[in-house]
């Protein structure tokens, strides 16, 4: 950890920035280089995962190892392992609690919030239920299990047109040949080949199928 001696801590607010994702080591490391402050980054992982490829992860690939200590404490910036318990603004404190079950209180004069998204697996009736999602190193991992088990010719829906959505069809595509690989998009999607591509959007997930706008039903054995 970054050794401060109680008269630093007096003389430099404390910045406090919970997350250790893209956004967040920005404007950990952008603050510690402007300002003269003590910066804190709060993440409940060890190492950075770059979710950008996670599509990758899904398709059997190791994505490089980045620890956060190692990174940040090179720049004088702290890192604390821990998940956040609860805020409290009125006294700038946190309570986080560790990776061994401890809960700690941490103060802060200021806070940036940087903890990130996670997938609405209720939006969609099923989807929690019979479908797979890519927002996690361990979801991508679990979709790496579930394509290994897939028969010749198994079909796979990766439902979203965005970045995440095209990338994981063509990587499944590439890397498992055998199987038969399908994208739905609800927009019309302007490129060379159009083969596999369905213009819906989902409206409820089954065990082995997917409803969509378009009052079609697409089976699917890894929706």
């Amino acid at each position: 950890m970054v050794g401060l001696s109680i008269s630093q801590l007096h003389l430099r607010p404390h910045v406090v920035v919970l997350g250790g994702g893209y956004a967040g080591l920005a404007a950990a490391t952008r603050i510690g280089r402007i300002a003269n402050v003590w910066v804190t980054v709060v993440d409940v992982r060890a190492a950075f995962v770059e979710r950008i490829r996670l599509h990758q992860a899904a398709t059997g690939q190791t994505l490089r190892h980045f620890p956060y200590r190692e990174f940040l404490e090179q720049r004088g910036i702290r890192f604390v392992q821990a998940g956040l318990e609860a805020i409290n603004p009125d006294s700038g404190t946190l309570s986080i609690r560790t990776p061994c079950g401890d809960t700690l209180t941490m103060s802060y004069d200021y806070l940036v919030y940087a903890l990130g998204s996670r997938q609405n697996t209720d939006a969609v009736e099923g989807v929690r239920e019979h479908a797979l999602t890519l927002d996690s190193l361990e979801a991508a991992k679990a979709m790496h299990q579930v394509l290994l088990q897939q028969r010749s010719s198994s079909e796979v829906l990766v439902v979203g047109g965005g970045l995440t959505g095209i990338e994981t069809a063509t990587e499944v595509a590439e890397s498992f040949p055998q199987l038969r690989v399908k994208l739905a998009i609800d927009q019309p999607f302007k490129a060379q080949n159009r083969s596999g591509l369905v213009h819906a959007f989902a409206i409820r997930i089954w065990p082995s199928a997917v409803t969509t706008s378009a009052s079609s039903k697409l089976p699917a054995a890894v929706p």
